[in-house]
């Protein structure tokens, strides 16, 4: 466990000195038994002294440090398509990449993000993601790595895939339960209230007036109805967590909204009071 933990600080330490988009490049092991045999070459070269040795060392120093261009070139090409903001659901999640290239080599990339390894054998790929916290993500940055061509060298460099990762709370839907439209639409008369809007039927059920909240021609019937009561002040994480799953789960299904005063919520209300909430909760905090 020791072991592990120093890894993965020796890892972040190490990456902390990587600038994004900047390339990085090292011989591989391939590469380094290379340069042994290069080396070897040029001994017996200076202890013969044959011309035919010395043009195979020139010939094999002239070809790696080819390779090494190459290999630089390559990774300076390697691209992806950056978001700005990502919501993927707590648990496991499916993470679509989609690379290009400034040419049209094929090649292997070796992907690390979260973590992970992923070796991405096509421009595109999906990353399965085992997620066990929730929260914000900043500024999710990938590794990209390569030993094209020829595996002499491994070069590799990151890249800010995604600004803002949202890992949205679990959210059991069936708790709701069948949602009653009528219940939700139904308060108790308040003097004042429009006699058009008066529900006799329930009145008289429960032997008091009861009036609609809204004109029953106004009313959405594209999605399901809830009433619920959005908090501006800062959410402990406990709480957040069933009041971020339930809010985000309304708002993906497009439900209507309102609240316990039967005001309508509009989307950007919504939306704006989830990413409120959910940008002062980091991921893994």
């Amino acid at each position: 466990m020791v072991l592990k933990n120093l890894k993965i600080r020796y890892k972040k330490f190490l990456n902390s000195f990587e600038k994004e988009s900047k390339v990085y490049i090292l011989p591989s092991r391939f590469g380094l038994f290379y340069i042994v045999v290069t080396f070897i070459s040029f001994v017996f070269s200076l202890s013969f002294g044959h011309p035919l040795s010395y043009f195979f060392s020139i010939i094999l120093l002239v070809f790696f440090v080819m390779i090494a261009f190459l290999t630089n070139n390559y990774m300076k090409g390697v691209d992806i398509k950056r978001e700005e903001s990502v919501f993927l659901p707590e648990g496991k999640a499916e993470l679509r990449l989609s690379f290009y290239h400034t040419s049209s080599v094929p090649a292997y990339f070796q992907v690390q993000i979260l973590d992970h390894d992923y070796l991405v054998k096509r421009f595109e790929s999906s990353l399965h993601l085992d997620l066990n916290d929730w929260g914000l993500m900043k500024n999710v940055n990938i590794k990209v790595s390569s030993v094209y061509p020829f595996f002499l060298f491994k070069s590799w460099k990151n890249i800010c895939l995604i600004k803002n990762l949202y890992i949205i709370p679990s959210f059991d839907k069936d708790i709701l339960g069948d949602s009653d439209n009528e219940e939700i639409e139904l308060r108790n008369y308040i003097y004042g209230d429009n006699f058009s809007r008066v529900n006799w039927k329930r009145s008289t059920e429960d032997k008091q007036l009861v009036v609609q909240r809204i004109d029953a021609s106004q009313f959405n019937h594209i999605g399901k109805n809830a009433v619920f009561d959005l908090v501006e002040s800062r959410l402990e994480k406990d709480f957040a967590y069933n009041y971020l799953g339930e809010l985000f789960f309304y708002i993906n299904n497009r439900w209507v909204i309102r609240s316990p005063r039967g005001s309508e919520y509009t989307r950007e209300q919504l939306r704006s009071n989830f990413l409120l909430h959910m940008e002062s909760l980091l991921y893994g905090n």
